[in-house]
């Protein structure tokens, strides 16, 4: 039993149990840390007539349908997209809940600064002049591009993207966000300061023009689903990079290989994609413009989950307010 299991307060009402269903290699140590908290976790297949918590990720789609008392559903990362597809959860009326993880954005903003300096000091170049033996001091032109000359567009400016612009803005990269709306009345752009924020279709392709690197860490809704294609591609100035860290339907594979073969994008980085695992035969496995990664930009940190989950069940089943960002809104999609 980990410490914090042993130091952590009786469990609320032990006899209500939960449903795990992921599709993540990880689900084995999720169940072991939730039994360790002192959770009854069923499994799809098993007894559900006393769930009241489904806790999923990529979960197929239906396997809650036959919850009688399902009470809530919460996700096993910030993301719930899945859950949005799910026709059977979205008539249920249920709390649709995520993990909200300040360090997950701190991940990821990490993440993003390697990708970024990757692209703008060449080292993919490098790297293959190391494995070919060549001492090659000609990759960046004998010139090296110093951050205030990389102009960087983040798409979506929520906890993860708002923290990722912050970071290369002070990091002294040209920074700028893109926002599907508007900001809400009362909203405060202050923690934007030094972003310069644009907004809505009708400030896109201006966004698209001024970015030589674009961030993707947009919510996936049906606005969203293909956005980043050759529209988009097109738009920024030649030779630039795109890097999908938020969900593989929002970008047209085939729109992204043809920009690559034309030059019009030099590089791509890809943390997400529509079939994961991603099938041996995908052509930007080997794709020398390509680096591909297994959905691994920010991952949720266990631990911290579990408690936030044990907390948050806590909540449903007494009824109280649950934290701010905690709940999505289905009329947004996320």
């Amino acid at each position: 039993m980990s410490s914090n299991a042993a130091t952590a307060p009786a469990l609320y009402r032990p006899e209500s149990e939960v449903l795990l269903a992921s599709t993540f290699g990880s689900q084995p140590i999720w169940k072991a840390r939730l039994e360790e908290r002192g959770l009854t976790v069923r499994l799809p297949g098993e007894d559900v007539s006393k769930v009241e918590l489904g806790i999923v990720f990529n979960h197929p789609l239906g396997v809650l349908d036959d919850v009688p008392g399902l009470k809530a559903v919460q996700s096993l990362g910030a993301g719930v997209d899945f859950m949005m597809e799910d026709p059977g959860l979205r008539g249920r009326g249920v709390p649709l809940l995520r993990i909200v993880d300040p360090l997950m954005a701190e991940r990821m903003a990490t993440f993003c600064v390697w990708a970024t300096m990757n692209y703008q000091r060449k080292c993919d170049d490098y790297f293959r002049a190391q494995m070919e033996s060549r001492w090659d001091k000609s990759v960046e032109n004998y010139k090296n591009v110093d951050n205030h000359e990389v102009r960087v567009g983040v798409m979506g400016l929520g906890l993860m993207g708002g923290r990722v612009a912050r970071t290369l803005a002070g990091l002294g990269y040209e920074v700028s966000g893109w926002k599907r709306l508007p900001p809400s009345s009362g909203e405060s752009s202050d923690d934007l300061a030094g972003v310069r924020v644009y907004h809505g279709e009708e400030e896109f392709l201006t966004f698209a023009s001024n970015a030589q690197v674009v961030i993707n860490l947009l919510p996936l809704t049906t606005e969203t689903h293909g956005i980043l294609n050759a529209r988009l591609f097109n738009a920024m100035p030649r030779g630039g990079a795109v890097m999908n860290l938020a969900r593989g339907a929002h970008l047209v594979a085939n729109d992204l290989l043809e920009a690559l073969a034309s030059g019009q994008l030099e590089h791509a980085v890809l943390d997400v994609f529509v079939k994961e695992p991603l099938p041996p035969t995908c052509p930007f496995w080997l794709h020398p413009k390509v680096r591909v990664f297994p959905h691994m930009s920010s991952v949720t940190d266990i631990p911290n989950g579990v408690e936030q989950i044990i907390r948050n069940r806590e909540l449903v089943l007494k009824g109280a307010p649950l934290p701010l960002g905690v709940v999505a809104e289905p009329g947004r999609g996320y």
